[in-house]
């Protein structure tokens, strides 16, 4: 029973000890991406080119396919922010990473995007292989209600309560 209580005592450490290292290479991986893009709004090609992989692929938001070298020659400074948040890392193996986040970019043009990345260990160098994004649709706005729209039944049902009159 000792024995028993002790394996297992065992691997409850070894597995915390993962989730530990797990965690830590999902901050890791974080950072890259917060500073892929920072290199990216700097239009600085050469840091940006480390972090994709030489076989990378992107579809872009015009969904457009592009090798690295397509990805590069595009690439140009700009004065816009980009803050990243809800960020979601999945791990497949030891040396697979999905990655999404959303991207909340100011300045001259102002948006959202979702981002999907898909990391891969080479070599104790992890690198994105292939990228997609894609603009988030601002929220539609409610018309006004018209009297054209009441008058066909499509408008919405009035709060006050419909009180019916008596026949006479």
């Amino acid at each position: 029973m000792k024995r028993i209580l002790f394996v297992a005592g065992l691997l409850l450490i070894a597995g915390t000890i993962t989730f530990g290292q797990e965690e830590k290479l999902k901050a890791t991986l974080i950072q890259m991406d917060k500073d892929w893009t920072a290199a990216e709004l700097k239009g600085d090609t050469k840091t940006a080119g480390t972090y994709v992989a030489d076989d990378f692929w992107q579809t872009n938001p015009q969904g457009e396919l592009w090798n690295k070298t397509q990805y590069l020659a595009d690439l140009k400074p700009s004065k816009d922010s980009d803050m990243a948040d809800q960020y979601s890392v999945r791990f497949f193996g030891k040396d697979v990473a999905v990655m999404t986040h959303r991207g909340t970019v100011k300045g001259e043009r102002n948006f959202q995007y979702r981002s999907t990345h898909v990391w891969v260990n080479r070599g104790g160098k992890w690198q994105i292989v292939a990228h997609h994004s894609s603009e988030i649709a601002p929220p539609a706005k409610m018309a006004p209600t018209s009297m054209s729209s009441a008058a066909s039944g499509d408008a919405a049902p009035s709060s006050k309560p419909m009180i019916a009159k008596p026949k006479q």
